[in-house]
């Protein structure tokens, strides 16, 4: 009978050790020999770095819409931004089938990169409390003329940006490099050509007051 129990018992303690593997016994015999502990205070594990993180606010999109009227090579176009309306001509020579009054798209697109430096320029010179004069841009791109007509292995697109702002002011080069970069950064237009892979050379430069 004692034998029956021992065995029992053993089996039972073996269950036991198999349904839980994970589980570790402590010995009994330092705690019987120590004396009482005080109860171990409890270890917060803190989950402020976790919800610390910052989060990436979502974007506040603005939304720009032209309308416009095309005939042959020129296009009038009118646009309402910021509740003011404007209209603007984009054309092309005669010789291209333009009413050669107007600049052509390409001109359009280095005035669009020019305008917005010079409003995003603005922008900067006003929160930072910087003296700046007027600006003088000069902006240039090129393209392969093959490529518009068609010619295989020949592509249109505009190969590199060329912009250079000289600026009436008494800033040094290393400020206007600072205030060019930041420029480049945030300037809409200038940042949405940037991403097609063309060289892009923006420069702030000083330029003499008369």
């Amino acid at each position: 009978m004692r034998l029956n129990r021992l065995i029992s018992a053993s089996m039972t303690h073996m269950r036991i050790l198999v349904a839980a593997p994970s589980l570790r016994i402590a010995p009994l015999a330092p705690l019987l020999l120590s004396p009482a502990h005080p109860a171990s205070p409890v270890t917060h594990v803190s989950t402020a770095a976790a919800s610390d993180t910052p989060r990436t606010p979502a974007p506040h999109y603005k939304r720009n819409e032209i309308t416009a009227v095309g005939e042959r090579a020129t296009s009038e176009i009118s646009t309402t931004t910021g509740g003011v309306h404007a209209s603007f001509l984009c054309d092309s020579p005669v010789r291209d089938g333009g009413r050669g009054e107007g600049a052509c798209p390409v001109d359009h697109l280095l005035g669009a990169i020019v305008g917005c430096s010079q409003a995003t320029m603005s922008m900067l010179v006003f929160q930072q409390k910087l003296q700046v004069g007027k600006v003088h841009w000069k902006a240039d791109t090129k393209y392969d003329v093959l490529g518009i007509k068609g010619r295989s292995g020949s592509s249109p697109h505009l190969t590199e940006f060329n912009i250079v702002g000289e600026v009436e002011t008494d800033m040094s080069q290393a400020a206007l490099d600072a205030l060019a970069e930041e420029v480049e950064r945030r300037c809409v237009v200038a940042a949405t050509v940037k991403r097609s892979g063309a060289p892009f050379v923006f420069r702030l430069v000083p330029r003499q007051i008369v």
